[in-house]
């Protein structure tokens, strides 16, 4: 998916959810990982007082790999004030990554499919802007090399809430 489409999507969400919904929505991005060349834009929508969904797509380029993955994840935020979309979280996610390897002597597409369990917390700074970070541990199943392989996954994110 090219960064056109992303925007278009991201922009269209913000348009629905704002005028249709009275829940808090978040838009995030980790501007860490534009260092390492993995590009993100993340959603994430409050569902009940202390729970939330979030929707990420990432696009990845590196030497030898290139990519796709988009995630989901279910938030469940422990904060005693309500409604809330900050304090300490925990959160099982699902993962499908889309890989391309090329180098000389490979030229392979995987598909992989990964189960995670998250620890985090998020903040909300001033009035509007969010920063969340997360460490979790998981599975990582490639169909085409038929193993599993223990994963972990470390994120910040910035976001601006409405």
């Amino acid at each position: 998916m090219g960064m056109k489409k992303i925007k278009f999507l991201i922009v269209f969400l913000f348009i629905v959810t704002n005028t249709a919904f009275a829940q808090k929505n978040i838009i995030k991005t980790n501007p860490i990982g534009d260092i390492f060349g993995v590009y993100n834009i993340g959603y994430e929508r409050q569902i009940t007082d202390s729970n939330s969904i979030v929707l990420s797509l990432y696009n990845f380029d590196f030497t030898k790999f290139n990519g796709n993955i988009i995630s989901g994840e279910y938030r469940f935020y422990t904060n005693e004030e309500k409604p809330s979309l900050k304090g300490f979280f925990v959160s099982p996610s699902i993962y499908y990554f889309n890989v391309k390897e090329e180098s000389n002597e490979v030229n392979e597409v995987y598909n992989e499919f990964g189960v995670f369990f998250n620890l985090g917390h998020q903040w909300t700074l001033f009035k509007n802007v969010t920063f969340d970070w997360f460490f979790g541990l998981g599975f990582v199943s490639t169909d085409e090399l038929n193993n599993s392989n223990l994963g972990g996954i470390l994120s910040f994110n910035i976001g601006y809430q409405w």
